[in-house]
């Protein structure tokens, strides 16, 4: 990637990321805890034997439902549903083996959501859509009606090096640190030009 007369060095020490956790932080390792069997499998097994019986239950019957959705409708309805942290690998593996028939679906919903969690799957599931689906994304970015679903997809942008987003990452960036200066949106297209540098 050629480096634009902005995005420079100078652009990097004046803009350093930040030692706090921040959203982006949380993405990524909520999409790790998914994304990775081995990271998974580890946390599982550090995990659940600090678990109640009710809690394991709970997992079990949520994770019968996940694998047992015929639709991406159901998959999206279930999505929606406060359902134990555990339980998220199960969505994102469901929502990959039924790509064509979830995504276009995911897309439209995520557009207009506001409900965090349901974005944050959404985001993990997005980080390994095929490329037709990012660039659908990416095209559609300013019709989403919530800020922390386009922050999120500026994560998404980076962990798919999707150099084409530099510019609308950088005039993002400048527009969250501007528009919402008490939450930390403006950390995640910074994070996702860290990565694109």
């Amino acid at each position: 990637m050629q480096k634009s007369r902005i995005l420079n060095d100078k652009f990097f020490r004046d803009n350093p990321l930040n030692d706090e956790i921040t959203y982006s932080d949380m993405l990524i390792t909520e999409y790790f805890s998914v994304s990775d069997q081995e990271f998974a499998e580890e946390i599982d097994k550090t995990s659940r034997p600090f678990f109640s019986d009710e809690r394991l239950e709970k997992i079990d019957q949520e994770i019968d439902l996940i694998e047992s959705a015929a639709t991406a409708e159901e998959l999206i309805r279930l999505m929606r549903k406060k359902l134990d942290i555990v339980s998220h690998k199960a969505i994102y593996k469901k929502a990959l083996a039924m790509q064509e028939d979830f995504m276009p679906l995911a897309i439209e919903r995520y557009m207009r959501s506001r409900q965090d969690i349901f974005l944050e799957l959404c985001a993990c599931v997005f980080i390994d859509a095929e490329t037709k689906y990012l660039n659908r994304l990416y095209e559609s970015y300013h019709d989403i009606k919530s800020p922390y679903a386009q922050a999120l997809l500026c994560v998404v942008f980076g962990m798919n090096h999707m150099t084409t987003t530099t510019q609308l990452l950088l005039d993002e960036y400048h527009r969250f640190k501007k528009y919402y200066p008490d939450e930390d949106y403006y950390w995640c297209p910074l994070h996702s030009l860290y990565i694109l540098r």
